[in-house]
């Protein structure tokens, strides 16, 4: 009997010594904090690139601007992002890769545009579309763009009418200036006023 009573109250014991080191381990557990990431756009790595269309048959010509200045409000969600984005470009510095071009585009189009900048802002961003309001020679209109998210890099695109933006003056004055290499094999010289847009950007995880 003597020995049955010493092996429960060993038994007894073993159990209250498990019990105190579980709840100690619960104790630690429960003073380890969560990580948490909030996500910004990477100005550097920041592209814009717009294509301008010459000819009838709609030659694509890129350039970008060698001044832009982005702007996103940091957020916990890489999709919430967007939102938040707002850029301006300063109109005086294209960049073509060809600085005739450049100089020619400065001066017969772009100082035509009232204002000292081209800016956008990100109205609403759901589900790969969006709305973006775009303000050129002091006027701003609202359009509808496309993006992607993938391996936290966005991509945007859409479609701006020069016309809708009451930029005809500049629009004729770079036509006028460059006729000849606006001509297609047709013989017809043309100058779309549609310019297409393109927004990659990488985004920064900073967690803690």
């Amino acid at each position: 009997m003597r020995f049955n009573h010493w092996v429960l109250g060993l038994g007894v014991m073993f159990m209250y010594a498990c019990g105190g080191e579980d709840a100690g381990s619960d104790d630690k557990a429960e003073d380890v904090k969560p990580v948490v990431c909030s996500y910004s756009f990477i100005a550097d790595s920041t592209k814009v690139t717009w294509t301008a269309f010459k000819t009838s048959a709609k030659v694509g010509v890129p350039g970008t601007f060698n001044t832009i200045k982005f702007k996103t409000i940091p957020s916990l969600d890489p999709a919430d992002v967007l939102t938040s984005a707002s850029f301006v470009a300063d109109k005086g510095t294209p960049n073509t890769d060809n600085p005739v071009r450049d100089t020619t585009l400065t001066e017969n189009f772009f100082n035509l545009l009232e204002g000292d900048g081209i800016s956008g802002k990100v109205i609403s961003a759901v589900d790969g579309n969006g709305v973006i309001e775009v303000s050129i020679n002091n006027v701003s209109k609202e359009y509808d763009f496309t993006y992607s998210l993938t391996d936290l890099q966005y991509k945007i695109q859409f479609d701006i009418n020069l016309d809708s933006l009451g930029a005809d003056a500049a629009l004729d004055g770079i036509h006028e200036a460059c006729g000849l290499l606006h001509k297609g094999e047709d013989g017809i010289s043309a100058l779309s006023p549609i310019v297409s847009i393109e927004v990659v950007s990488t985004l920064q995880e900073d967690c803690k």
